[in-house]
């Protein structure tokens, strides 16, 4: 049986590579012209009480989207393997696919509005 025949599989993932676009989009209109601006490097973590704990360059974010894809193709191909012998285990990686892209999403907006 093939994973696009399961709708709701389906929407999960969608909602998963939408939510990456979305960073990724976020990204190149907010972020980029805020590092050309500032020599290159951005905060990453800002804390009230120890104040900037880490900075770091656009390679470094984009590495942690290219890492969460990674997670998510991987989630794809254990969803499509499982789904004929145990199709909950698929709907669950399909919701683990989604929320890492959600925590993702969260991530890269904090980062946008602290820069």
């Amino acid at each position: 049986m093939n994973i696009i025949q399961h709708k709701y599989i389906r929407i999960l993932f969608g909602a998963a590579y939408a939510l990456i676009l979305i960073c990724l989009a976020i990204i190149y209109v907010d972020i980029v012209p805020s590092i050309q601006t500032e020599g290159g490097v951005f905060i990453l973590h800002f804390s009230g009480y120890r104040g900037i704990d880490l900075i770091g360059t656009l390679s470094s974010l984009l590495g942690l989207i290219a890492f969460s894809v990674v997670i998510i193709c991987c989630n794809f191909i254990l969803a499509q393997i499982f789904l004929s012998r145990m199709e909950i285990i698929s709907y669950l990686l399909a919701a683990a696919a989604c929320i890492v892209a959600l925590f993702l999403f969260f991530f890269v907006a904090v980062v946008a509005s602290i820069n």
